[in-house]
């Protein structure tokens, strides 16, 4: 008799402990697990360059790594029209090419690099060279080529890369040429990366590596992992000085002539480290 009284009054625990979540069962539980896709892609070496034409015909992106960008990130749900990118390294450069599939016609207006950023369809990169610490680095380029760049590291970022693009039937391909050397790391090699798609007609934005409560693209908690690309002390990035002028022609009753000179500086001292002035 006594040990029925127990068995039953284990039982009556056990059915309260999992309807409360005491073990781990129920909704308490499961209400403070995040859904999480934190992706990680290895980048293969190459001898021969892809050439940057706007195709993906090369036997070179044959042999590149791939990623898919499956997450909408306005949405929070699948992504509606696929984008596929293709990465292969040679070394001095990280080439990317991007294949992005749309069936609402694309927006491509703008011409002249630096100019009219978030106006068209992009297809965006972005690479921190010491992980979860230190510099981001951003390239993005429209369907037809004209790229725009940002770094944390310095305002003035304008490195020389290259981008051709091409509206196909049914979306448009893109090239990307990013030289590694302008880029400061801590040579561990452990990179991340977030790939981005940004579709104008429909504001969605497609991200590659997510996270159930992301909010911001750029957000690094949600960036995945990165391997092959060679270490940043082999590829140093040299000094940069940005100089602007601004001159003002006006009467004397309200000032006179004046002018005004600055620079943005950024200085490498040791690998990772920069030093910054405007």
């Amino acid at each position: 008799m006594v040990h029925r009284r127990l068995g039953s009054a284990f039982a009556l625990f056990c059915l309260i402990a999992i309807a409360f979540g005491f073990l781990g069962t129920g909704p308490a539980n499961a209400a403070s697990v995040e859904t999480l896709h934190l992706d990680s892609i290895a980048i293969p070496s190459t001898t021969t360059a892809p050439p940057i034409d706007g195709s993906l015909d090369s036997p070179v992106w044959k042999a590149a790594a791939v990623a898919h960008l499956g997450y909408d990130l306005r949405d929070h749900a699948a992504a509606a029209q696929p984008t596929t990118l293709y990465l292969v390294t040679d070394g001095p450069f990280l080439y990317v090419g991007i294949d992005a599939r749309q069936a609402a016609p694309v927006r491509a207006t703008e011409h002249t690099n630096g100019v009219g950023l978030d106006t068209d369809d992009e297809v965006q990169v972005d690479l921190w060279p010491n992980g979860t610490n230190g510099f981001r680095y951003k390239f993005t380029s429209t369907p037809i080529g004209t790229h725009y760049q940002f770094s944390t590291e310095n305002n003035a970022f304008e490195p020389e890369w290259w981008t051709v693009g091409r509206v196909v039937d049914g979306g448009y391909v893109i090239n990307m040429k990013i030289p590694l050397s302008v880029m400061h790391g801590t040579g561990s090699g452990s990179w991340r990366v977030q790939f981005i798609r940004y579709v104008a007609v429909t504001n969605d934005i497609y991200v590659w590596s997510w996270g159930a409560q992301q909010q911001n693209f750029n957000d690094v908690t949600y960036s995945g992992s990165l391997s092959g690309l060679p270490r940043l002390s082999a590829q140093r990035g040299k000094s940069r000085v940005g100089v602007y002028g601004l001159g003002e022609l006006a009467s004397k009753t309200i000032g006179g002539d004046t002018s005004r000179v600055g620079a943005d500086i950024s200085i490498p001292i040791i690998t990772g480290t920069s030093f910054v002035s405007t």
